[in-house]
């Protein structure tokens, strides 16, 4: 699949489309792509602190925090934090792999990218990860 060369992340369709390569995202930017979601876990530190050099030009628009930015990194970090939380063993994993080891998205374990792929998206899951991971995630696809 040919990749796309994507100018804003707020006209992105489909991750599979983005060549996941950026040097940082603004919060208007946050789309909760497997390649933000990643950005977020190699940049937790800085963001921990508050600290999210945002270079938005899109300020004043109703997708970004009055409050500053720190609050805004704060958020963020704190959103796939508790969604990692479901994923139990497996998205410490995955942690481990962004975090420490500097995985990209092609050189992820396979339990690290199934719980990558739990956490993305624009909202969280309902359903458990144990029951999504069963029921979607490994569903057999139609015709094979």
């Amino acid at each position: 699949m040919d990749t796309v060369e994507v100018k804003d992340c707020r006209d992105c369709k489909s991750w599979k489309d983005c060549n996941g390569k950026s040097d940082g995202y603004s919060y208007s930017d946050i789309r909760w792509c497997p390649y933000q979601c990643l950005w977020i876990i190699e940049h937790a530190e800085e963001l921990r602190t508050g600290n999210w050099e945002s270079t938005d030009d899109n300020v004043g628009s109703r997708n970004t925090p009055h409050d500053g930015n720190f609050i805004a990194a704060i958020t963020i970090l704190a959103e796939l934090e508790e969604r990692l939380k479901e994923t139990g063993a497996d998205g410490q994993k995955l942690w481990k792999q962004v975090a420490e080891e500097g995985r990209e998205l092609r050189h992820l374990s396979p339990l690290a990218r199934q719980a990558l792929m739990y956490v993305k998206g624009w909202r969280r899951k309902r359903m458990s990860y144990r029951r999504w991971v069963r029921e979607i995630y490994r569903k057999p696809k139609e015709g094979k």
